[in-house]
């Protein structure tokens, strides 16, 4: 599958894949402990989610019981379950993008709130370029699960580029884009979604010259 496809592939809703829209609420406590670590580790429980992705028989109630089970674990304070879905070590963009939505989910249910977005997104971004030097393409699989939140109309580019800027080296640290790690976050989700509100003024590095940067992403 090529890169295009998978993009392609990554912006269909839920309901494309066969996703159930209501989720109902766990009618069984929290989990004992034992098994809430396990499933923690490794983020095992979103590698499931995406394991009952792929087969057949259990995809229409995957959301559904990926959001029961999220419910059952018990989130003491849902900062942590932001951070680890973004913590989550994803095989491609395509995945990125089903996480967002399923981020998006438990909004819309409103398991989670924004604060609690918010506060787990800075946590995680102020970590970025430490996070980036064991994940290269992380700025992709970041920019697949927060354009879901942006289309959905949960976050705004504004909240990510203050989100980043947490990092105190998102801009110093050394990197092959010329145009910063901001403006490659803003190139990346205008190339799939180019209807999105914002100002590259406010991405790039002090001094880059705007139509550059749109003719080396071939923006429009």
């Amino acid at each position: 599958m090529d890169s295009s496809t998978v993009i392609e592939e990554s912006q269909q809703p839920f309901n494309e894949f066969g996703f159930t829209d209501i989720i109902e609420e766990a009618s069984a406590g929290l989990m004992d402990e034992k098994d809430r670590n396990e499933l923690n580790e490794n983020g095992k429980y979103i590698r499931n989610f995406f394991d009952e992705l792929d087969d057949d028989e259990k995809k229409a109630d995957a959301l559904t019981t990926f959001q029961t089970t999220i419910k059952k674990m018990g989130w003491p304070d849902k900062m942590d379950l932001v951070v680890s879905f973004l913590n989550f070590t994803v095989n491609n963009v395509d995945e990125s993008a089903i996480l967002g939505s399923a981020l998006q989910s438990l909004l819309d249910i409103a398991y989670l709130n924004k604060e609690d977005l918010m506060r787990g997104l800075n946590d995680f971004c102020e970590w970025f370029t430490s996070t980036e030097m064991d994940v290269p393409y992380l700025i992709s699989y970041f920019g697949a699960t927060t354009l879901k939140l942006i289309q959905a109309g949960t976050l705004t580019v504004l909240d990510i580029n203050e989100a980043l800027k947490k990092d105190a080296t998102i801009d110093t640290m050394k990197t092959k884009k010329k145009f910063g790690r901001r403006a490659d976050y803003l190139a990346f989700i205008l190339r799939i979604d180019s209807s999105i509100t914002h100002d590259p003024s406010d991405f790039l590095l002090d001094g880059a010259d705007v139509s550059e940067w749109k003719a080396e992403y071939k923006l429009k």
